[in-house]
């Protein structure tokens, strides 16, 4: 009496061993295809997009927000143009030892809508390790009391961001 297990699986091995089974005018080809493989794949992570970007933080319905970033690092902070409350831009606050402003930047409302006023971009460098807030500012047009549109509180150490937190 045959083990039925054993049989079996005898010959699937004895199947699987003739799919391997490459002959010699193959070997150069599948060689080939396998060197296009490792430069292209290579190529592909040498031109990643994301390798050198800027990372870029939409602040659209929060008031405050925290990271922890790297001295050298660069960070954008992109939000709705407040002008359809009535309020317009009234400066940023921030230690310039610490951070500096690269870019302000207005976008064009895209909508074309009434009450779409754009939106508002800054690029900031940090320079220095510290613990810094960046204050975005607003008032309205006959008003003297600015008011903090968006806080952003940075925390700039030398090991940046944790790979995770417990």
């Amino acid at each position: 009496m045959k083990n039925n297990l054993f049989f079996n699986s005898n010959k699937s091995l004895k199947k699987c061993q003739c799919l391997l089974h490459v002959d010699a005018k193959n070997k150069a080809s599948i060689l080939a295809i396998c060197v296009l493989l490792l430069f292209g794949l290579g190529g592909c992570a040498y031109i990643n997009p994301f390798a050198s970007s800027v990372p870029e933080y939409d602040l659209d319905g929060m008031h405050d927000l925290s990271l922890i970033m790297m001295p050298g690092d660069s960070v954008i902070f992109e939000m709705r143009n407040p002008g359809s409350g009535g309020y317009q831009f009234d400066g940023i606050t921030f230690d310039p030892k610490l951070v500096n402003l690269e870019k302000f930047q207005i976008l064009k409302p895209e909508s074309g809508m009434v009450g779409d006023f754009g939106r508002w971009r800054f690029e900031f460098k940090l320079l220095a390790i510290g613990e810094v807030p960046i204050i975005i500012n607003i008032k309205r047009a006959n008003d003297s009391q600015r008011d903090a549109y968006k806080i952003i509180s940075l925390n700039i150490t030398k090991d940046g961001e944790p790979f995770f937190e417990w």
